[in-house]
């Protein structure tokens, strides 16, 4: 949802768009103009009715374990295999040490004001407890039930988002050449994500 002079009023627009975009789109309206670094795409002219789209598609995941591609026809889910953990992990290793880098001030605070005692000696070990039971890798996993552990499909997944929106039933194995096409196209995406 966006308010602000000059946008139309009460208007929805069909668009793809990402939380990358939240970013170039407030620089944009401040003047202070896009980065070119920036992933994200100012959505100030699909807001204001200059453009019909900014993205053919949208991109999601779900970090080491999946990565999708969604278009107004089809949703399709790619499981990543252990080899292509290990690239993912070391496309954003870079922004983990930059970041490390940049908030290292913030624990030294945190071990300057930390005071150890029984009970957080108690909440520690069963947080330990609990992700080592909730997950099959001792990484966290989101899941929709606390306590369940997470499990990783064998196979990609593909979905109809015209005939199922829910994406309730997948249809790779029946549509191969459109799983194959999704994939190229989802691929290809990551790997210049990679490149920048």
């Amino acid at each position: 949802m966006m308010r602000g002079p000059g946008l139309p009023k009460a208007k929805r627009i069909k668009s793809f768009v990402q939380s990358c975009d939240v970013a170039p789109t407030v620089v944009d309206w401040l003047g202070i103009g896009v980065h070119p670094s920036m992933q994200g795409k100012t959505l100030l002219p699909l807001a204001k009715g200059e453009v019909e789209r900014v993205r053919d598609f949208a991109i999601a995941g779900y970090f080491r374990y999946s990565w999708s591609i969604i278009t107004e026809d089809w949703s399709f889910i790619h499981w990543l295999k252990d080899e292509e953990k290990s690239i993912a992990d070391s496309r954003f290793g870079i922004y983990g040490r930059d970041l490390a880098e940049s908030t290292a001030h913030l624990l030294q605070m945190k071990k300057a004001n930390a005071v150890e005692d029984r009970d957080t000696a108690f909440y520690n070990r069963a947080y330990e407890e609990h992700k080592k039971a909730a997950t099959l890798d001792g990484e966290d996993q989101w899941t929709c039930t606390a306590a369940s552990s997470g499990e990783v499909p064998e196979r990609d997944e593909l979905y109809d988002r015209r005939t199922d929106p829910f994406q309730l039933k997948n249809i790779a194995s029946e549509n191969p050449e459109i799983a194959k096409a999704m994939f190229d196209q989802l691929r290809l995406f990551m790997a210049e994500m990679r490149a920048c």
